[in-house]
């Protein structure tokens, strides 16, 4: 992810970046797999239950756009040729917009479809509580306090851990945002944060 795509297309002659390439292609057949395998098991749900690929259409294509955004790819539309220039300002812009879009196409959803995303919900917040509770009987702490941006992370010394992927960090923005402020990971102490460094510090940051 460190590696622009089109700085790597342009040094193909490099072998560092025949193994950089290689390693996205592996990366993303992987999960494009996942992704026709869960829209499969959607479609599978949507006919048992009467939709028709023709005349509802569109709760289909609901589906595809929710588990797009839940594996944080969007689609931008006629802005799409500008994902370039936005991957140059933010770390990774359609994993930043998934997580904006992705209770949006949630309540676009049928409602049988959103049944079986609230079990699949419900599992992996289950699976993150068991990580936690594991990793605090190898002596790891959980913070707890929202204001930090270690919240509901396994937290040893200046190391965090979790399995959020990237879920977590938007209740630590906005508590922050709305309190005005911030506890220290290291030190533990609460101390004031201005709203709008802290904005841009995400910015920057994402």
């Amino acid at each position: 992810k460190a590696f622009d795509i089109t700085f790597r297309g342009k040094k193909r002659h490099i072998p560092a970046f025949h193994l950089i390439s290689g390693s996205e292609r592996a990366y993303t057949g992987y999960l494009n797999k996942i992704r026709l395998d869960v829209f499969a098991q959607g479609v599978a749900i949507l006919k048992e239950n009467g939709y028709d690929e023709i005349k509802d259409l569109s709760a289909y294509q609901s589906l595809a756009q929710y588990i797009n955004s839940a594996t944080g790819r969007v689609d931008f539309g006629k802005a799409d040729k500008y994902t370039p220039l936005f991957n140059a300002v933010l770390f990774s812009a359609r994993n930043l917009a998934s997580r904006v879009m992705l209770p949006i196409h949630y309540a676009k959803l049928p409602k049988e479809i959103r049944h079986k995303e609230l079990k699949t919900l419900l599992s992996f917040l289950g699976f993150w509580g068991l990580y936690l509770f594991i990793s605090s009987l190898l002596g790891e702490k959980t913070e707890t306090d929202p204001r930090s941006g270690a919240f509901m992370q396994s937290v040893q010394g200046d190391t965090k851990s979790s399995p959020d992927a990237g879920f977590q960090w938007w209740i630590p923005f906005l508590t922050q945002t709305v309190t005005g402020e911030r506890k220290g990971r290291l030190t533990g102490q609460i101390v004031p944060v201005d709203r709008w460094d802290n904005a841009w510090w995400v910015f920057k940051n994402k």
